[in-house]
């Protein structure tokens, strides 16, 4: 289109507007009058164009807010990480305990088995000491008869002693 730019855009937002509208452009003067051609000045884009200098401080802050951004996203990621690998730690050691406690038991299991077939081995022993108390009992009472039978026959042998040495 034209060699010549429009005027700036502060310029342009102070202009009234029925004047843009209503009058030729001074593009459009240039252009010999033809309405159908575009200005500059009409083609705006709603934000100014950015300068040389004010391009780089938006690039500068963009790529600032990316690496911030992205620096709390690995931070997020980060802190996610570390509780899952404490957490999977602690499932770890939880289940090291509870296999030490399984072992524990499974250790009482096999102790318990032994006192009972120890147990059952004391039963025949048990067995023998009735039979032996049994017989213990029965011997006390004969042993008790047969001194009740010396005690008697002492008696009897003391009064004929008696009776014979006193005539």
């Amino acid at each position: 289109f034209g060699n010549k730019p429009g005027p700036p855009l502060e310029d342009r937002a102070q202009t009234p507007r029925s004047r843009s509208v209503c009058k030729k452009t001074r593009f459009q003067s240039e252009n010999g009058g033809r309405y159908g051609a575009e200005s500059p000045a009409m083609a705006t884009p709603s934000e100014p164009a950015p300068t040389p200098g004010q391009r780089d401080e938006l690039a500068e802050s963009l790529a600032e807010l990316f690496t911030n951004v992205s620096h709390m996203v690995r931070g997020e990621l980060q802190g996610t990480n570390n509780q899952l690998s404490l957490l999977e730690k602690m499932n770890d050691r939880v289940a090291q305990e509870y296999s030490n406690y399984g072992d524990v038991a499974a250790g009482l299991r096999v102790f318990v088995e032994q006192l009972n077939e120890k147990n059952e081995g004391f039963d025949e022993y048990i067995s023998q000491i009735d039979t032996i108390d049994q017989q213990v009992t029965e011997f006390e009472a004969v042993v008790s008869m047969l001194d009740k039978h010396v005690s008697l026959l002492e008696k009897k042998v003391k009064s004929a002693y008696h009776t014979a040495s006193n005539p």
